[in-house]
């Protein structure tokens, strides 16, 4: 499912973890995450499909066959041994707690 998402103005954007009522993070993942991103406007059935059944990863910062939401991305993390915002927002994140990094071809739930 989609859901719209809003922060509020001098709030932290917590990937991977809840940040609770006083601004403490806690609830951590504990699972695996691989590329992040964030548009303006919800996404097409079509765009979705476009970017999960690809089999690899596509640049979001162009418009592909049915993806065409380039100009609405405003973050992309690809967590590729760094926080970089990809899209060049200048919004490069920051790690809490001892988050690593790694390559598995095979995730876990995968045949």
């Amino acid at each position: 499912t989609q859901e719209a998402f809003s922060a509020a103005s001098g709030h932290e954007l917590v990937v991977g973890a809840r940040s609770n009522s006083t601004g403490a993070i806690d609830g951590h993942y504990s699972g695996r995450l691989d590329e992040f991103a964030m548009w303006t406007t919800v996404l097409d059935a079509d765009a979705v499909t476009a970017i999960y059944n690809n089999g690899s990863s596509i640049d979001l910062s162009e418009d592909s066959g049915n993806y065409d939401n380039s100009s609405s991305l405003q973050h992309w993390y690809r967590f590729e041994n760094d926080y970089t915002d990809e899209t060049g927002n200048g919004t490069t994140g920051t790690a809490q707690g001892t988050p690593s990094f790694g390559l598995d071809s095979n995730p876990p739930g995968s045949p």
